[in-house]
């Protein structure tokens, strides 16, 4: 029989308080949404999206917190740089003459992918990050736990 204190030692799953007065499941869940509506903002919504998850990462002093953030701006900063670049590639690419349509509409159907793939991502990390906080990406993880 397994020992509950051994179990759930180290761990913090009440609702303790964090540097920006929230509750630390809500303000977790919280980063993924916002991340992603900045990263929606045409020209320097990417630069907010990454702006955001660091500044969780800087300012908040709550372990699970800081890794929540660094985790929606890598994941939510990455997708909406990429988006972009293959938003810019669908004007230039869409001006050549035979290809050109061909190419725009492959690159829209790209990057229509990749925004439901964003839509998909903030609504399992959000659900995920309230419902448990110490939750992790399997392979954005191991970027994240080098910088914590």
């Amino acid at each position: 029989m397994m020992n509950r204190d051994r179990l759930y030692r180290g761990r913090s799953y009440t609702d303790n308080r964090t540097r920006f007065g929230l509750p630390e499941r809500v303000e977790s869940a919280l980063v993924y949404p916002l991340s992603l509506l900045l990263s929606f903002i045409p020209f320097i919504g990417w630069v907010l999206a990454w702006l955001l998850g660091l500044g969780v990462y800087f300012f908040e002093t709550n372990r699970i917190v800081k890794r929540h953030g660094l985790q929606s701006a890598f994941i939510f900063g990455t997708l909406s740089i990429v988006s972009a670049i293959l938003g810019f590639l669908k004007i230039f690419l869409g001006a050549i003459f035979l290809i050109g349509p061909m190419v725009a509409f492959g690159l829209g159907l790209l990057i229509n992918v990749i925004f439901w793939v964003m839509v998909i991502l903030v609504i399992f990390l959000t659900v995920m990050a309230f419902m448990r906080p110490d939750y992790r990406l399997p392979y954005v993880s191991l970027l994240i736990d080098r910088f914590i």
